[in-house]
């Protein structure tokens, strides 16, 4: 199956995530997986039958717990909407509280400076709350209302910088917000991206940006 997301471990295990039948292991297969160091399958990883539907992105936090998005409604049986938070052990972390989750899929999850959580995508609800496509999280899963932010067409990729200002691409191009989810107004590239759409940003060592 398709592979849409791999992150390393801070051991050199490495986290694959895809569609359902993005890796198969005895005669099971799984949205996602934990390899060893030398490419074998993490048999460890105790996620039981895992997620039930597509996994987009994981981003994996400094004390090595495993943030998890995608198109999925359950994890291991347990009904949980499209964001989810894994143990190091691949057991789902129910201090992680997100209520009804997300109403519809999200593609990028990254996490700020300060452990906070941001999620894009093509979702307009977290936990019942509007939103649109972008959200951001406290450590806990709750929402954090301090941010405000609103795309009318779909965000696809999220990356922070290091004063934690946040760089958005999707159909819409590339945007610069500030912290509190304002557009950065300084940033300016006329007209150059309004016609196609941006599914990658990174930074070069001088700060400039490629899309």
């Amino acid at each position: 199956g398709t592979v849409y997301t791999v992150a390393l471990q801070s051991d050199g295990k490495v986290i694959i995530g895809g569609s359902t039948a993005c890796i198969r292991y005895n005669n099971t297969n799984y949205a996602l997986a934990r390899f060893n160091t030398n490419g074998s399958f993490d048999t460890t990883f105790n996620m039981g039958s895992g997620f039930n539907a597509t996994v987009f992105d994981v981003e994996i936090q400094n004390d090595d717990k495993i943030l998890v998005t995608g198109d999925f409604s359950s994890f291991n049986g347990s009904s949980i909407n499209r964001i989810a938070r894994l143990n190091s052990d691949g057991t789902l972390d129910n201090t992680f509280t997100v209520g009804t989750g997300l109403n519809n899929r999200a593609y990028d999850i990254k996490v700020d400076s300060n452990g906070k959580i941001l999620l894009g995508g093509i979702f307009t609800t977290y936990n019942g709350v509007s939103k649109g496509r972008i959200a951001r999280l406290n450590t806990d899963g709750t929402l954090d209302t301090t941010f405000n932010a609103f795309f009318s067409t779909n965000v696809i990729h999220i990356k922070i910088a290091s004063d934690d200002s946040i760089f958005v691409g999707g159909s819409f191009g590339i945007i610069k917000l500030n912290t509190n989810g304002s557009i950065d107004t300084t940033f300016t590239t006329g007209s150059n991206t309004n016609n196609s759409g941006v599914n990658d940003i990174g930074f070069l060592p001088d700060n400039k940006i490629i899309i």
